[in-house]
Parts: structure tokens; C-alpha cells; sequence
């Protein structure tokens, strides 16, 4: 029998888009520091960079849920290798400083 989450489950919707009319923030330079470290933990695990945002998200304390927002067989791929990545609370960390957050 299929279990549905509970209806208090954050999801994260089409988390990847930096804007409305900007798109991703993967890759874009826009977004240099925070790519930076994403590309190197990609390849640290071997995996792409959509795989490192994905595991940033289900890391994340509230247990949120991933809603990819899109139809490509390649990052739905990618972010289903994520899913299964666990981040070290340092990586996670770092990443949250490079999206421009600070720690207190």
C-alpha cells in the first residue's frame, strides 16, 4: 500500500529556479560562488550538480520534499542520485554560506 506524506511535509517546488524569468541557478553565472562549490562537491561524489542541490534540500532539518519542476528524463536522473547523497553537516553548511546566508 502506498503511503502519501503527511500533509504538514514541506515540499520544495521547482527549488532549481533562481527566478521567474531567470531560470536555474545551476550553472548560471549569476551564481559563481555557490556553483563553485556545488561543481566541486559534484565532483568530489561523482555525480551532477543537480544531485549536490537536491541532497542540500532533503538534508535540510525539516525533511522537506523535492518537487523538480521538470520534464527531462536527464535531471530527473540527477536528482534522483541526490536523493540518495548524504551531505556532511560541513558541506551542507558551506553550501548555505555560498547561496549567500550567513551562520550565526
Amino acid at each position: 500500500m502506498k503511503r502519501w506524506p503527511a500533509p504538514s511535509t514541506i515540499q520544495a517546488w521547482s527549488p532549481f529556479q533562481a527566478g521567474f524569468f531567470t531560470g536555474v541557478f545551476l550553472g548560471s553565472p549569476d551564481y559563481p560562488e555557490l556553483n563553485a562549490v556545488i561543481d566541486r562537491l559534484a565532483d568530489q561524489y561523482d555525480v551532477p550538480a543537480i544531485a549536490i542541490a537536491t541532497a542540500w534540500i532533503t538534508r535540510h532539518p525539516a525533511q522537506m520534499q523535492v518537487v523538480l519542476g521538470t520534464t527531462s528524463p536527464e535531471r530527473v536522473v540527477g536528482a534522483a542520485q541526490g536523493s540518495e547523497l548524504r551531505l556532511t553537516r560541513a558541506e551542507w553548511y558551506e553550501l548555505f554560506r555560498a547561496a549567500g546566508h550567513l551562520v550565526p
